[in-house]
């Protein structure tokens, strides 16, 4: 066994997370000494153990709101170089994102199923 998971992300609102069972303190589990859970959950709650857990590890929590880009144009170019570095990363084929899927522009509907049962891994549509 490993001491965990360096970068956890992860999008699924509590009621998913409730729906299958698993509680912050799995997540928190998860996590190596230092390690960070993204998460884009607007509704988390950590309880004083599970506060402890992650204080323990000297752990964070860092959340992920898509929309922050649209909220200050002035503020975009803030975020610039990350968004340029991971680019690059991608097309030297440094990182490579997790396609568990591909759909076609017809099959939206079956698209936005797959997505929200979709546990690990990336959806794309396509023309």
């Amino acid at each position: 066994g490993g001491l965990g998971v360096d970068v956890l992300l992860e999008s699924m609102s509590m009621d998913m997370k409730r729906s299958i069972s698993l509680s912050t303190g799995d997540i928190l589990r998860c996590l190596a000494p230092h390690g960070r859970w993204v998460t884009s959950g607007t509704d988390v709650q950590l309880d004083p153990p599970d506060a402890y857990d992650l204080f323990r590890k000297n752990a964070s929590i860092s959340f992920l709101f898509e929309q922050a880009w649209l909220l200050s144009g002035s503020q975009q170019g803030r975020y610039l170089h990350i968004l340029t570095d991971v680019l690059e990363r991608v097309s030297k084929g440094e990182i490579k994102p997790n396609i568990s899927r591909q759909f076609s522009l017809e099959k939206i509907r079956e698209a936005h199923r797959c997505v929200e049962e979709a546990r690990v891994g990336k959806i794309i549509v396509k023309q």
